[in-house]
């Protein structure tokens, strides 16, 4: 059986996982120096391609990351699809890398960062930031054989799926993805009316089992205070968990003060109102509060050795009201 190594417990919005990456550590750039990288050039040095005839959907902008002169912008008002690269030569065999910073919205899954052509190609999706418009750096490597790799930006998505990339790097070196998540609130209800899971052979098995086998090492369970279908509360996800840690998978649990859905524009406390907390906060206790989209981090003391430790990452905090 496979052995569970940690439990982490958060409240809030779950941020993107395995593919945002806040600052990777990376292998010492070679040879494989991109063009223009940050787009202060305009295109100059990037090829544009469409399949759809919207090569116009790809343009450069001000305002970029870290408040720079150019960043590179795919968005039209009709369905698109539009690809912006740079292929490069003369690359050393092995692993590399490319990193971007990027923001993107309008539709889910619609962008991906690529390297290809370079003998083990790999893609990436960019996450939605619309919840707080913040640039999020992505990153994907491939192996390369024979010297050559395509470097690319392509949006395939309806009218108003955009994508913003900005300060792009190709380095020598492999990027890991050491958490391989997802969010498992809806399997318990997807059960009981009558879901089967099966893995990519078509084989039915334990939904849990199943993407652990595929290299899911971590799930995610939303907690709500008194749901309306009643799924997501404390029984529900206490056997959920329970699943989870047994499939081998370590487990994120994701509190909202709410009946439903909680996010940054999104704060809305459940009718007999949030909890009394259990720790010290900077207001008298019997103070009216509502919950915001503020972060602070706690640690619980050591575990014995062999006991899996447990972190706690609260992403909301009281405030008068």
């Amino acid at each position: 059986m496979r052995s569970t190594r940690r439990i982490t417990i958060a409240a809030g919005a779950l941020a993107a996982l395995a593919v945002a990456l806040p600052g990777a550590a990376l292998a010492a750039p070679g040879d494989g120096e991109l063009v223009n990288p940050g787009f202060e050039d305009g295109l100059s040095g990037w090829t544009v391609s469409s399949t759809t005839g919207d090569d116009a959907a790809a343009k450069v902008e001000g305002d970029g990351h870290e408040a720079s002169s150019g960043r590179l912008t795919h968005w039209a008002d009709e369905d698109y699809a539009v690809t912006t690269s740079q292929s490069l030569d003369g690359l050393a065999t092995g692993w590399w890398t490319a990193s971007a910073w990027v923001k993107s919205g309008g539709a889910l899954d619609a962008t991906r960062l690529a390297l290809t052509g370079c003998g083990v190609d790999d893609s990436t999706t960019t996450p939605i930031t619309e919840q707080d418009d913040r640039w999020v750096r992505l990153a994907v490597s491939a192996y390369v054989t024979d010297g050559d790799c395509t470097l690319s930006v392509a949006t395939d998505g309806a009218a108003g799926a955009w994508a913003t990339i900005d300060d792009v790097v190709l380095e020598r070196g492999r990027v890991t993805r050491e958490v391989r998540g997802g969010d498992l609130s809806g399997v318990a209800k997807n059960e009981d009316v009558g879901a089967t899971y099966a893995d990519a052979d078509g084989a039915p098995g334990d939904p849990y089992e199943i993407l652990a086998d595929a290299g899911m090492n971590l799930g995610r369970l939303k907690v709500w205070v008194d749901p309306a279908d009643g799924y997501n509360e404390i029984t529900h996800v206490v056997e959920s968990a329970r699943r989870i840690t047994d499939a081998g998978m370590d487990l994120m649990v994701d509190f909202h003060y709410s009946d439903r859905w909680t996010d940054p524009g999104a704060q809305e406390p459940p009718p007999r109102g949030p909890p009394t907390p259990r720790r010290p906060t900077t207001r008298p206790a019997s103070s009216p509060s509502t919950c915001t989209s503020t972060r602070t981090r706690c640690s619980a003391p050591s575990p014995t050795r062999g006991s899996p430790p447990t972190t706690c990452r609260w992403a909301t905090r009281s405030t008068r009201a």
